[in-house]
């Protein structure tokens, strides 16, 4: 999971122009997760959900950190893409148990806290996919979940993909 702050920064300048926000997805991945696949990197394949915690908190930490001290300000911090199934599956991933929630909710708690402790005032993004999920009973309990068990975030990004 690598990235080049000089190009972050180069990207949030030429937005900023256009008058856009500073916005982070962390997909915790090596690839690009969505809602059939959420591959946790090399290295965290086979740890427990502890450990996962620690790498997501250790992870996300050093990245914003090193956003931070390049004088990046992020507006906006997404933890996980498109999750609605969860991520960093197995353990992460989503079977409809009060379990399974709570393993979820965790890791995301795990995110947000390193969010918190570095970029206070960013608001703190929750994406999901496809709206039609929006009436579904699995898509409702989703959000009441995360919602009660994790309230730090405010927006919900939905994918739609035509």
């Amino acid at each position: 999971m690598q990235y080049q702050t000089e190009q972050i920064q180069k990207q949030i300048d030429e937005l900023k122009k256009y008058g856009f926000k500073n916005y982070i997805d962390f997909h915790f991945s090596d690839t690009w997760c969505d809602p059939s696949k959420q591959i946790p990197p090399k290295g965290w394949e086979n740890l427990s959900l502890e450990e996962l915690e620690a790498k997501v908190d250790e992870f996300t930490l050093t990245s914003l950190r090193r956003i931070k001290n390049e004088n990046i300000d992020l507006e906006y911090i997404q933890i996980g893409n498109e999750i609605t199934y969860g991520m960093l599956w197995p353990i992460g991933k989503l079977d409809g148990s009060d379990e399974s929630y709570y393993r979820l909710s965790r890791l995301l708690k795990s995110g947000y806290k390193a969010c918190r402790e570095v970029f206070p005032k960013a608001k703190l993004i929750l994406h999901l996919d496809i709206l039609f999920l929006f009436v579904t009973i699995y898509y409702r309990r989703s959000i009441r979940f995360i919602k009660n068990n994790y309230s730090s975030s405010k927006i919900v990004v939905i994918t739609v993909i035509s």
